[in-house]
């Protein structure tokens, strides 16, 4: 088989190839990699260092908001004094960059949450913030809706 491309047929060409190849090879296999920190210190990659609970903390005693995410899959629910707020849950995948959440129902999209994701917090470029479960900001937040719940419904 010979190759008749010009790219293949001098040497300048055979390194430049040669070049481009690695250069792929060397995007692959670090893409492949496990999670990352940046200089930021938001993680990348690796699904485990995103893995969790995390709630918000508007100051909304009246609710809870919670963002669970699991692999590449994101879950938001709301819990009010009387239970789950059926109708506030949404579900949406996690892009690769671990920078977008790609909000859906049914397979279609419905809207799309640009993030920041550090070691014990994730937030969203609209200021809503949350923070990974076991941080003293969740204990407050618990606290507080237990606190409003017990006052406005014995």
């Amino acid at each position: 088989m010979t190759l008749t491309s010009p790219i293949w047929t001098t040497t300048a060409g055979l390194r430049l190839s040669s070049a481009a190849l690695a250069a792929a090879a060397l995007l692959a296999l670090t893409g492949c990699g496990g999670g990352s920190s940046s200089d930021d210190g938001s993680a990348t990659g690796s699904s485990s260092s995103v893995d969790g609970a995390y709630y918000g903390t508007d100051g909304s005693a009246n609710k809870v908001k919670k963002l669970v995410i699991d692999g590449n899959q994101a879950t938001y629910t709301v819990e009010l004094c009387k239970g789950p707020d059926e109708g506030a849950t949404s579900h949406g995948e996690l892009s690769d960059a671990r920078s977008v959440i790609v909000w859906g129902e049914g397979g279609d999209l419905v809207n799309e949450s640009h993030i920041t994701v550090t070691e014990n917090r994730i937030q969203f470029e609209s200021d809503k913030s949350f923070v990974r479960d076991g941080q003293p900001e969740v204990a407050d937040v618990e606290s507080e809706h237990q606190k409003y719940c017990g006052e406005q419904f014995g």
